[in-house]
């Protein structure tokens, strides 16, 4: 059963996450001959819970392990 919803974002700080990837620029849908970097993740296992998402905080706090 669902019991609420969590906002979780991915912490690139954590995971050293690296501006390395490209990625090709497009306008209007069409490829403009351009590059650009994004992002690549280097570990998926560091999250933020968004501050917003606190008014859940008893239900997050139950669904988390004790160590976060």
């Amino acid at each position: 059963d669902i019991i609420c919803s969590a906002n979780l974002q991915h912490d690139c700080f954590r995971a050293n996450c690296q501006a390395i990837g490209q990625e090709e620029v497009r306008q209007e849908q069409e490829l403009v001959g351009k590059t650009r970097s994004v992002i690549v993740h280097a570990d998926e296992d560091f999250f933020v819970v968004n501050a917003h998402a606190l008014h859940n905080a008893k239900y997050i706090r139950a669904a988390l392990p004790h160590r976060l």
